[in-house]
């Protein structure tokens, strides 16, 4: 366990977590440990079953507005995009619309910080949400809800190597740097 410095509450390491959500996956506390069983899960299920996993992603990626967070949005003025409410297509057009508004914030305030389109609980950018809707055949019709952002940081975790970690085909060290290096 280590300690969260502003709250003093205990939290759990990278590390443990991925350990528990392995544990969870093979289905060790209801003896579902077959491998097949959890492949067959729906995106749902596994999204769900992988909240303690995303939970910690989020903690560190998402700000007060969970699954609306916008990076940077003191950039953004008063204006709050509610996420959820959006398809996919309309937060592509968001996240475009968002690195504009930041070019001529920074141009404003004479800096030279480079602008993100990062959005949602899990801060995806416009390159990654493009590359996963694809991967997943998601139509930008898809409603952006908690649900879906769920499954599409679920859908990365699986390309980093999430199912292939359960299997015990990957070491934990290395699922952690391939978590890392995605949500650095």
């Amino acid at each position: 366990w280590e300690f969260d410095e502003e709250t003093g509450d205990e939290v759990k390491t990278t590390r443990q977590i991925v350990t528990n959500h392995r544990m969870q996956q093979r289905g060790a506390d209801q003896g579902e440990g077959d491998p097949a069983v959890v492949a067959q899960q729906t995106p749902e299920v596994y999204a769900r079953n992988a909240q303690p996993l995303l939970g910690t992603i989020a903690r560190f990626e998402a700000g007060q507005h969970g699954y609306n967070q916008v990076f940077n949005e003191r950039r953004l003025g008063d204006r709050h995009p509610n996420l959820t409410s959006m398809t996919i297509a309309q937060v592509m057009e968001e996240q475009k619309s968002i690195v504009t508004r930041q070019k001529d914030y920074n141009k404003q305030a004479g800096t030279t910080n480079e602008p993100s389109s990062a959005i949602g609980r899990y801060q995806f950018t416009q390159a990654t949400l493009t590359r996963a809707i694809r991967e997943m055949n998601l139509p930008k019709e898809t409603q952006f809800t908690p649900g879906v952002q769920d499954q599409i940081a679920v859908h990365i975790l699986n390309r980093l190597g999430l199912q292939r970690y359960i299997r015990g085909e990957m070491s934990r060290e290395d699922m952690i740097h391939a978590i890392a290096g995605e949500w650095a």
